[in-house]
Formats: C-alpha cells, sequence, structure tokens
C-alpha cells in the first residue's frame, strides 16, 4: 500500500501567492488553500494537515493568533510563517510560538521546498514515534480522526473523530 502523501495548508490572502506556494511545491503534496485565518481554523476542524505554510499578515486574525490556535489545538501539525517583512521582533515571536520555520517572502525555491520536506518529516516521524510508543502497528493504525477525546498519535483535540486507517 502506498503511503497518503503528506498534506498542506496553504494560507495567505492574496490567491496568487497560494498558487506560487503550489507550484513551487510540487505534485508531493496534497493542498488545501484558505485566504483567511477563519477559513484555515475550519478546514483544520474538518481534517488534520502534516504542514501548515501561513502568512504572517493576514485580515482579521493575524499569521501569528493563527499559528497559536494551531500548536495548542493540533500540536502534530507543523506550521511554517511566511512574511514579505523582515521584522526580527516578529520571526522571535513566531519562533517562540511553535513555528517550524520562518521564511521572508520573496522565498528562495529550493529553500522553501526543503523546509516544508523537513516539517512535513518531522510531523510523520513524531506520529510515528507516539503511536510506537502506546503499541499501536504502524503506519496506518490511528489518526487524528481515530480517539475519543485526543489523537494518540499526534495530541490533537480536533472535534471531529472518527475511525480510519489513513494517517494525519
Amino acid at each position: 500500500m502506498t503511503a497518503p502523501k503528506p498534506s498542506v495548508l496553504l494560507i495567505d490572502d492574496e490567491s496568487g501567492v497560494l498558487e506560487a506556494l503550489e507550484e513551487a511545491l510540487g505534485d508531493a503534496y496534497s493542498y488545501q488553500r484558505c485566504t483567511t485565518a477563519d477559513q484555515a481554523l475550519e478546514a483544520l476542524d474538518l481534517r488534520p494537515f502534516s504542514v501548515a505554510v501561513c502568512d504572517v499578515n493576514l485580515p482579521g486574525q493575524s499569521g501569528e493568533s493563527v499559528l497559536a490556535a494551531v500548536k495548542s489545538r493540533w500540536p502534530g501539525t507543523e506550521v511554517i510563517m511566511v512574511t514579505g517583512g523582515r521584522d526580527l521582533q516578529t520571526a522571535v515571536r513566531c519562533m517562540r510560538l511553535g513555528a517550524y520555520d520562518y521564511i521572508p517572502k520573496p522565498w528562495h525555491l529550493e529553500e522553501l521546498r526543503t523546509v516544508v520536506a523537513r516539517a512535513a518529516e518531522k510531523a510523520g516521524l513524531v506520529r510515528e514515534n507516539a503511536m510506537l510508543k502506546q503499541g499501536l502497528p504502524a503506519p496506518a493504525a490511528w489518526s487524528c480522526w481515530a480517539a475519543p477525546a485526543r489523537c494518540r498519535a499526534c495530541g490533537s483535540s480536533s472535534p471531529r473523530w472518527r475511525p480510519t486507517t489513513m494517517w494525519c
């Protein structure tokens, strides 16, 4: 059985940036695009993601608030922050909130690809390690949709739970 592609949530208020991100990362991932923080949080409530690539400057809630929500509610999702600004204080705040990395725009394609690949790999390894510690067979026994209260693999407390044989 072929393992499913890692899922990546792309969050940016500019549709051109979302298209460029998806094109730059290629077909190694499955994607969902969101243009607001609220859309992104709703998408995360519906299904788990391995990686989220989030713009710091979003309409409504900031990218930082999305990062904080993701790390508290879906700790198995690695978040990469991107921004057009070069504010060191914002970068430090994002890293302290749990961002996997912080990439200024315009990004270098190889750096972006490498960071997303490493974040997806880390998310998968953390899930697999948690499953093995629980004595669950890997790779396809339990996922974020499987537990009655909290995912045993990644710790997510998403409100939608159901049995599955797919990875988060």
